[in-house]
């Protein structure tokens, strides 16, 4: 490893341990939603010492346009003069092995 691609490296690192941190705050507040979540039906607010939270229950409708798009039958000319193609960049990130490191 050079002078050059040690800061890259370090980056790295420190990009794997927030994510990791990440994933485990993420876990943590999941379980509590879903303890905060199944509290009774008359419940709408849980007041703590710092925080409020409000519990909204509602009816959300969602369209299955891959169930419509099944039942039309369109063609690929169709579905591709309604396709949008970008450009994106993604990291994936994965904890290196001892023996790699």
């Amino acid at each position: 490893m050079n002078a050059t691609t040690l800061p890259l490296a370090r980056a790295a690192d420190r990009l794997g341990h927030l994510r990791a941190e990440i994933d485990r705050l993420q876990s943590e507040a999941r379980e509590l939603e879903t303890t905060i979540k199944g509290v009774d039906e008359t419940v709408s607010v849980v007041e703590g010492d710092l925080f409020r939270v409000a519990i909204v229950r509602q009816v959300r409708s969602l369209t299955d346009w891959k169930g419509v798009a099944a039942y039309l039958k369109p063609s690929r000319q169709l579905i591709r003069a309604y396709t949008k193609d970008r450009q994106v960049t993604s990291l994936r990130v994965a904890a290196k092995t001892k023996a790699a490191a």
